[in-house]
């Protein structure tokens, strides 16, 4: 993480940062989420970032919890091109997880 952006939003506090990182509570919590959660990661295939989330995918199946994973063409770390590209599909995944 950026220093900076780790200082504003963690207050310098790497111990507090460490204990809220999505790998240590997706680990921490697995058997909570495993079956009852919806998890998906989508990402620009150009995006930074596209390492870290496929090395999250990753884990989240070494922990048997279930995701979608999607990469979006031509997208770098865009949200609304991220939401153009991906059109009605941007929203399937909410309609499953929240539609009821």
């Amino acid at each position: 993480m950026h220093p900076e952006l780790f200082a504003k939003n963690f207050g310098s506090n790497r111990a507090y940062f460490q204990a809220n990182s999505p790998w240590v509570l997706v680990e921490k919590n697995a058997g909570a989420i495993r079956g009852r959660t919806l998890v998906r990661i989508a990402i620009g295939d150009q995006d930074s970032l596209l390492e870290r989330d496929r090395n999250f995918h990753a884990l989240l199946d070494h922990l048997n919890i279930q995701s979608e994973f999607e990469t979006v063409p031509g997208v770098g770390h865009n949200q609304k091109l991220f939401y153009e590209k991906l059109g009605e599909r941007a929203f399937q995944f909410y309609r499953k997880a929240f539609g009821g």
